[in-house]
């Protein structure tokens, strides 16, 4: 009796169940097909949004300098202070060390700073007189690179800036970029070497910006 009631059961609601006609079917597919090409995906592509970085030198710095005033985010609102050793360092090397591969500034305050800097990211490297010709504008107290090496700094990456520094010192070349880096920019800089056996500026670059 009761294989028979639950017979009976089944049976009502197979027959309940909605039939569909091929037609039908076909419109049922063509929207689900519809929606599925029209659903936004969740997944998006993010553009490259790295954040450009000024790092600060200045041969006073020390772990317990008083860092305000600094910006290393200039396009974010408020200052944001420079980090000792993260952002902020005593010499020119460091800094190009932390430095991100290309897009970063590198700022060099007065004072007296070893050569031999290796200079292998894209990035501004900006003296105390960036900006300002040397050829008659008063300028402020320089950022000196002082070398008695084969040369002050050596660019080895495109697109590099070296702007607004007084070189001293006897030893090689001063800038020397043979070893293959285009769209070399040197300006605003003075060169009072005066013992340069292998010329100022040694380059193969292309193109180079000589303004100094």
């Amino acid at each position: 009796m009761l294989l028979t009631n639950w017979l009976t059961t089944l049976t009502s609601r197979i027959k309940k169940r909605p039939t569909f006609r091929s037609r039908d079917r076909r419109a049922i597919r063509r929207r689900w097909q519809t929606a599925t090409q029209n659903q936004i995906t969740t997944a998006e592509v993010l553009e490259d949004r790295t954040l450009l970085t000024t790092f600060f030198v200045d041969d006073d710095y020390t772990s317990g300098s008083d860092f305000s005033g600094t910006d290393t985010d200039p396009g974010t609102g408020g200052d944001q202070n420079a980090v000792w050793n993260v952002t902020a360092f005593a010499t020119i090397q460091d800094a190009v060390n932390a430095a991100a591969a290309s897009g970063d500034t590198i700022q060099v305050a007065a004072g007296t700073y070893s050569g031999l800097i290796s200079l292998n990211k894209s990035v501004d490297l900006l003296g105390a007189n960036a900006g300002v010709d040397p050829n008659g504008m008063a300028r402020a107290a320089e950022s000196i690179i002082d070398h008695d090496g084969f040369y002050a700094i050596q660019p080895t990456a495109d697109d590099i800036t070296i702007d607004g520094f007084s070189f001293e010192g006897n030893g090689g070349r001063v800038i020397d970029s043979y070893a293959g880096a285009d769209n070399l920019t040197i300006a605003n800089n003075i060169f009072n070497n005066t013992n340069i056996p292998g010329g100022k500026v040694a380059s193969s670059c292309n193109p180079v910006r000589l303004m100094i």
